[in-house]
């Protein structure tokens, strides 16, 4: 399988970005409309990087997750997930907020691979990010199981990398907006650790990706600005 990054350089990161933002924000900066579906990632990313040391604050994490989830379509696509309220996500949002209070895993927050440009970086990012989207994803199978018990459940790479991007912003969401390109370039399109570490050679590589800055109620990650890119020109 090739690397995704000898296909994805394809993409004008700013050019979609840009146009990405254009619902967003006015010519001089200021949000347009606090409503729209564009900014449900602001909302959740900002509380859960604020509250995440705040045990009083995972109900609500949870609870703008689910919202999060459900303006993407994620609930919609998800079948199972259907069946459940947004407490199903509270064990999955507990994991997350312990492991973002601990050096193993907090580097991941908002992560940025230009300040982690050393030779063993891109395996420690991929390694942990993988690590993490593995537990993440038996808690979630476990605990729709427990409601929806009549089938197996195994929930997508696309709704784990949607919770991971909303809240330690550290990977892009893998929907069809992102992988049909991968796909159709037979690209290693799997959330596993070659893909992490071509997504990190990518990253470094694309020369407008380092100085590219966008806010809307939050300041945006790189792997935030490479998810939105994507998705608009995938769209």
């Amino acid at each position: 399988m090739k690397n995704p990054m000898t296909v994805i350089m394809e993409v004008d990161l700013k050019e979609w970005a840009d146009k990405f933002m254009s619902d967003i924000n006015s010519e001089n900066g200021i949000i347009k409309n606090e409503n729209i579906r564009k900014l449900a990632f602001d909302w959740v990313h900002k509380l859960f990087v604020e509250k995440r040391t705040d045990k009083d604050s995972y109900d609500n994490i949870a609870v703008h997750l689910y919202s999060y989830l459900a303006c993407w379509g994620m609930i919609d696509y998800q079948k199972p997930i259907m069946q459940c309220n947004y407490k199903v996500l509270a064990n999955t949002v507990k994991y997350l907020c312990e492991k973002a209070d601990i050096q193993e895993y907090n580097f991941l927050i908002n992560y940025n691979p230009f300040e982690h440009n050393k030779p063993e970086e891109k395996q420690r990012y991929a390694k942990t990010l993988k690590r993490l989207a593995d537990e993440i994803r038996l808690q979630l199978n476990h605990d729709i199981h427990m409601v929806k018990t009549d089938r197996e459940i195994r929930v997508s790479n696309t709704f784990i990398s949607k919770i991971l991007l909303a809240t330690f912003g550290c990977i892009p969401a893998m929907d069809s907006h992102f992988t049909k390109i991968l796909v159709r370039n037979r690209c290693n399109s799997g959330l596993n650790e070659e893909f992490l570490m071509g997504l990190y050679d990518y990253a470094l590589q694309n020369s407008q990706l380092k100085n590219m800055r966008y806010k809307g109620v939050v300041d945006y990650p790189i792997m935030k600005i490479i998810d939105m890119a994507f998705w608009e020109y995938g769209s």
